[in-house]
């Protein structure tokens, strides 16, 4: 069957969507979206009826839903404001809008399948030997696992990782590239944060190209003001380039220039000057990794590149007052986020559409729970709500995925975090926020290896992280028997920051299992002093690997208790 409408031909038999005779590129799941809506057409199809009938038998989350409509209307050249084709019912579900024209496909000649050949006796035996020494090599590594059992991280960790940053680490097959921090020549002061600004967006957007491998911001920052050969840098972080420049901010004028170096030789490959007004300041990182990709022969769909050219606010005001808050976001205090909700507030204000100020907006609901500031529970839907909104807003961001799998973890439901990382991690397949929420999601999960290989690549993306990787990495490393390095680890997070109570109730429980009372009950005055009102239950909550209903939870309960929170 073809459903016709407005421009468009959806073909059943061809699984395909054409726009005037052409077909267009969409994933499966969003043809099979759009076929349910226009079979069901004369009525309302609920949310909970798509997921059944679009995802049978696989157990996927809303935001998965919420993205597949985004990408549906972005093929359509719909929109969810001024619905054509797909009306969103708030709430309820979707309805199909646009009138239809079914028609019938004619008949085709087909041609039966050639049967597959037969496998002679030589190659059949190859096979069989093959499969025979497969399952050998799985079934011995199962028997050593199961020895180990109950503490076989150390081994896991010796099998598939070291939870640790590599101290020299070796170029990644694919490009790999650092974005070194722009430096300021702004005449007068003032304009710092537009350098930091132009910093952070390239790094996220070039690190969305699965074909590319760009170390993050916070290990980039390590360099800032500093004097160091470039050949130092690439040798240090394990990237073969390094991208570093600078902009010049005078009135309403803006120079922005870059280089890409090659960081083994320190020669320039690339070198671009861009002149624009101050006000279009938010569009350079796009137009700097296109041209960087194409340098480094990294292919890019059309779609890419327009989403690379797309601009996500044209209010400026708003710009700037996101870029100073996504500054306070990373700084992890009470005070920090305090200014950074305010000044989103402001961004939101003057535009309530922009995408990545609603992102920051709903992982700064969530960040004091499980930074054990406020553990209210109320909070876990309202960051729920903006993340959906965010991604309604840019379905292929991938930070809300991150924030809805804590927001998953935070309600026991580790299947659909694990879930949500997947998706998270696709996207941003140079994000170390989201390999290192996938390690918690996997630890959380009861999957200790998965979440040792994911941290193991968090740490590799980004190798100076001052503070959260080192809680995880801390606690592996205690599990798997390195009691000491796992105590300095999680000290190291807890002398680097007075407010983060997880790190604290991490060496409380390990404290009390070692029978060092004293040191655990000066632990339990820092949590109070933070948070007067986390008592032991709120506290496990929030307590890294504390799965519901498993001996780590009978065992922290005790620990937080004896510490003295009652």
């Amino acid at each position: 069957m073809i459903f016709r409408f407005d421009r468009f031909e959806l073909d059943s038999a061809r699984y395909e969507l054409r726009r005037e005779g052409q077909a267009l590129a969409l994933e499966p799941k969003v043809l099979d979206l759009l076929l349910h809506l226009v079979r069901q057409r004369e009525r309302l199809v609920t949310k909970e009826e798509l997921l059944r009938e679009v995802w049978p038998g696989v157990h996927v989350t809303e935001s998965v839903l919420t993205r597949a409509v985004s990408l549906a209307r972005a093929a359509l050249g719909d929109s969810a404001a001024e619905p054509r084709v797909i009306e969103t019912v708030p709430g309820r579900g979707y309805r199909w809008k646009a009138l239809v024209e079914p028609v019938e496909r004619p008949a085709e000649t087909s041609v039966a399948p050639r049967p597959p050949a037969d496998l002679s006796p030589a190659r059949r035996s190859v096979v069989r030997r093959t499969a025979l020494a497969l399952g050998g090599a799985v079934l011995a590594l199962g028997l050593v696992l199961a020895l180990a059992w109950p503490r076989p991280l150390g081994l896991l960790l010796a099998l598939t990782g070291t939870a640790l940053p590599p101290p020299a680490p070796a170029p990644p097959r694919e490009p790999s590239v650092v974005v070194l921090p722009f430096r300021d020549l702004s005449p007068v002061a003032g304009r710092a944060y537009l350098a930091d600004a132009i910093t952070e967006d390239l790094t996220s957007a070039l690190g969305r190209f699965p074909g590319l491998f760009v170390i993050a911001r916070s290990s980039a920052y390590t360099y800032a003001g500093r004097s160091v050969p470039m050949e130092e840098i690439g040798r240090e972080l394990g990237v073969r380039y390094a991208i570093e420049g600078s902009l010049r901010a005078h009135g309403d004028e803006l120079v922005v220039t870059s280089q890409l170096v090659d960081a083994e030789s320190g020669v320039q490959v690339w070198g671009e000057r861009f002149e624009l007004g101050l006000d279009r300041a938010d569009t350079v990182q796009g137009q700097l990794a296109e041209q960087i990709v194409d340098v480094l022969g990294v292919r890019i769909a059309e779609a890419e590149l327009e989403r690379l050219r797309d601009r996500p606010t044209e209010d400026f005001g708003a710009y700037e007052l996101f870029v100073q808050a996504r500054a306070d976001f990373f700084a992890y205090t009470r005070e920090s986020h305090a200014r950074a909700g305010r000044l989103l507030e402001r961004a939101l204000e003057l535009d309530p559409d922009y995408p990545h100020a609603v992102t920051y907006r709903s992982a700064l609901e969530l960040a004091p729970y499980f930074l054990g500031w406020d553990v209210a529970q109320e909070r876990i839907p309202k960051a729920r709500a903006l993340a959906l909104r965010a991604l309604e807003l840019d379905p292929f961001a991938p930070l809300p995925h991150t924030t809805l799998a804590m927001a998953n973890i935070a309600e026991g439901r580790a299947r659909e975090a694990v879930e949500e990382v997947r998706q998270a991690v696709e996207l941003g397949p140079s994000s170390d926020v989201c390999f290192g929420v996938q390690a918690a999601a996997l630890a959380y999960a009861g999957r200790p290896l998965e979440a040792i290989r994911s941290l193991d690549r968090a740490l590799r993306l980004n190798p100076r992280h001052p503070e959260l990787y080192w809680l995880m990495a801390g606690l592996l490393q205690a599990e798997a028997g390195r009691r000491e390095l796992g105590l300095a680890l999680l000290e190291r997070v807890r002398e680097a920051n007075p407010e983060m109570v997880p790190p604290r109730l991490a060496l409380i429980s390990l404290y009390v299992e070692d029978g060092e009372q004293a040191r655990a009950q000066t632990l339990g005055r820092e949590v109070l002093a933070v948070n007067p009102a986390l008592d032991a239950d709120l506290a496990l909550r929030i307590f890294p690997f504390a799965r519901p209903g498993s001996a780590g939870e009978t065992r922290a309960l005790a620990a937080f208790r004896a510490a003295g929170l009652r």
